[in-house]
C-alpha cells in the first residue's frame, strides 16, 4: 500500500549482471528480465525488455533521448489483443484447476458436470478497460474447450505447481505461465509479458432505484389504506398506510 515518491523509487531494487563483454552481459540480463515476475507493484521489465532489444542500446549509443528516439510512439501503444486473451485463457484454466483440486465434496467428479449441460460456463475479465470473455466446457482429463472472440479451441493442463502453470494452448504450443490471484485480480507472467486481469462478477450487485420525495415499501403488497391527505403534517410513529401483503 506505500507509494514510492519519484524521489526514492531508484531506490526500491536493482537488478545487475556482468560479462566479459557487453553483449553477453546484455544477453543475461534480457535472460534474467524474462524470469522475472513480480507481482503487486509498478515494474518496467517490459520496457527494459524492449531497450535491450534495440540495435542501438546494444551497441551502446545511449543518452538522454534514447527512450524518445527509439521508442518514442510506441510507448502509448495499447497492450497486443491476443495477449490478453492469451492471458484470459491461462486464468480461466488455472481458476478450473485449482478450484477443481480443492474439492472436498466428490472429488472424484469433475467440476461442472452436467448429465444434460445446455450452455457452456463464463467468465469475464477487465484490463485497460476492455472486457475479456471466456466461455468454456469442461472435456475432462484437465482440458477445457474454450471460446472466445478470433480465439477458439481445446486448452490442455500439462503440469501445474502453483504459481507455474505449463499448459497446451489452443494453437498447440505449449506455454509456461505463472498466475497470482488476489481476490479478483489475476496477476499472470507470459514470457516476456506481465498482465492484470480484474475479474468481474458473475452476479453483479443489482442496483437499486432511489425514490426522491417517496417512502419505499419493506415488502411488496397491495395497499390497503392510506391514512393520510395530501399537505398533512405528520409525526414519527404515526400510521401513513396500511399494506396486505403474504402471510402479513
Amino acid at each position: 500500500g506505500l507509494e514510492v515518491s519519484p524521489h526514492y523509487d531508484s531506490m526500491l531494487a536493482k537488478l545487475v549482471t556482468w560479462g566479459p563483454n557487453r553483449l553477453l552481459a546484455i544477453s543475461r540480463m534480457e535472460r534474467t528480465l524474462r524470469g522475472l515476475s513480480v507481482f503487486g507493484v509498478q515494474m518496467y521489465r517490459e520496457l527494459l525488455l524492449r531497450i535491450l532489444s534495440t540495435e542501438a542500446f546494444r551497441a551502446g549509443e545511449t543518452d538522454t533521448h534514447f527512450i524518445d528516439t527509439h521508442l518514442g510512439e510506441d510507448l502509448a501503444a495499447p497492450p497486443d489483443p491476443a495477449l490478453l486473451r492469451r492471458a484470459a485463457r491461462a486464468a480461466t484454466l488455472y481458476s478450473f484447476e485449482q478450484r477443481r483440486r480443492s474439492r472436498a465434496l466428490l472429488p472424484g467428479l469433475e467440476p461442472g458436470y452436467r448429465n444434460n449441460p445446455y450452455r457452456d460456463s463464463t467468465v469475464s475479465f477487465e484490463a485497460g478497460g476492455e472486457a475479456l470473455d471466456v466461455a468454456y466446457s469442461n472435456l475432462g482429463d484437465g482440458r477445457l474447450e474454450v471460446k472466445q472472440e478470433e480465439a477458439s479451441g481445446a486448452v490442455k493442463l500439462s503440469s501445474l505447481q502453483p504459481p507455474g502453470m505449463c499448459f497446451e494452448d489452443t494453437d498447440g504450443v505449449q506455454r509456461r505461465v505463472r498466475v497470482v490471484c488476489d481476490h479478483d485480480r489475476h496477476h499472470i507472467h507470459m514470457g516476456d509479458a506481465s498482465v492484470v486481469l480484474r475479474e468481474l462478477p458473475r452476479l453483479p450487485e443489482p442496483e437499486r432505484e432511489e425514490i426522491r420525495g417517496g417512502l419505499v415499501a419493506p415488502v411488496t403488497g397491495q395497499v390497503a389504506r392510506i391514512a393520510v391527505s395530501p399537505g398533512d403534517v405528520v409525526k414519527k410513529g404515526q400510521v401513513v398506510a396500511v399494506i396486505e401483503a403474504m402471510k402479513m
